[in-house]
């Protein structure tokens, strides 16, 4: 639990909690702050913020989005679910759809500031950044961060069924469970801390000798090409890990100019600004289903000309 808050200092062989660390938002984490006793008599114990941080009982199991999930944890404390057919959890998955997780959502960045991963990451590349520049470098993100919510999707879905291996590779679990007021017990994937890590590189790679976030020359689109290469390059150089062998291909989409349908044929957004999309599936040469905002809908790609010359045009496939 304090393994990202704590270091050895002066090389003596003794850890010390690290000179940035919130005691406050530590305890509210890791420390166990209400208990609830389901139907079934498990007990379960929840953090302040409402994450489910272990249980007593056998074979629990939790209903999120109409799917009954086995909820079982590894030797990391990590969350494992499984669905009703055995499957793990897919992001992608339509019980996502109702707690607005149908993959990564930017627009939740600017109530990140107490995520402690999120606030561990920014330090990494802006150490001296202060409470208040860190809360508008995330409101900043929260606008434009489309292409690195993308990535970062892919990366979510590279590791499904693997969640040993994400927390061993990142620090930070895959999801957790979180004691919903308007779900119940919700499935929430801890995307927050991965975009951000991919925005920040992108914005340090840029910037290599800026090390206030208040001087940065923040951009305003999200759906650079170049960075898409940047952020595929960052994740393999860092961390070992290729965007591919996927079991079926999936697509990035930088466009402008698109109109987005929701599910039911209605239009979303007509005539897109520039934005960054997951496709999962195609359904002919025009139009396919997406990940956007952490919703799921139907993409249109315009065939105007202009649009596709473009500046924030981009497309790869991972397969």
């Amino acid at each position: 639990a304090i393994k990202n808050t704590i270091e050895d200092r002066d090389n003596d062989k003794i850890l010390e909690y690290k000179e940035e660390t919130n005691f406050r938002e530590l305890a509210n984490n890791e420390i166990i702050a209400f208990t609830y006793t389901d139907e079934d008599g498990n007990e379960l114990y929840f953090n302040r913020y409402g994450k489910l941080m272990d249980y007593d009982g056998k074979d629990f199991k939790i209903d999120y989005g109409g799917e009954s999930f086995t909820l079982n944890f590894d030797n990391n404390g990590c969350v494992i679910l499984k669905d009703s057919s055995g499957n793990p959890i897919n992001i992608f998955g339509d019980y996502n759809i109702e707690s607005n997780q149908f993959g990564g959502n930017q627009t939740g960045l600017s109530n990140s500031y107490r995520n402690q991963y999120v606030d561990n990451i920014i330090s990494q590349f802006f150490p001296n950044a202060t409470s208040e520049e860190k809360e508008a470098f995330l409101s900043h993100a929260g606008r434009t961060a489309c292409g690195n919510v993308a990535i970062a999707n892919l990366v979510f879905k590279k590791f499904e069924g693997r969640e040993d291996e994400f927390y061993q590779t990142f620090g930070y679990s895959m999801y957790d469970i979180k004691n919903s007021n308007n779900f119940g017990l919700v499935a929430d994937y801890n995307y927050e801390p991965m975009i951000m890590e991919l925005f920040c590189a992108a914005e340090a790679r840029d910037n290599k000798d800026i090390r206030s976030i208040s001087n940065l020359p923040l951009s305003l689109s999200g759906t650079d090409p170049i960075d898409v290469d940047v952020m595929i390059q960052y994740l393999q150089d860092k961390y070992n890990v290729s965007l591919n062998d996927f079991n079926e291909p999936l697509t990035y989409y930088g466009e402008v100019g698109y109109t987005l349908y929701n599910m039911d044929g209605s239009v979303k957004c007509p005539d897109g600004e520039p934005h960054a999309m997951i496709g999962i599936s195609k359904i002919d040469d025009t139009r396919s289903i997406v990940s956007s905002w952490g919703e799921k809908f139907i993409l249109e790609v315009s065939t105007d000309p202009k649009d596709r010359e473009h500046g924030d045009y981009s497309y790869k496939i991972f397969e």
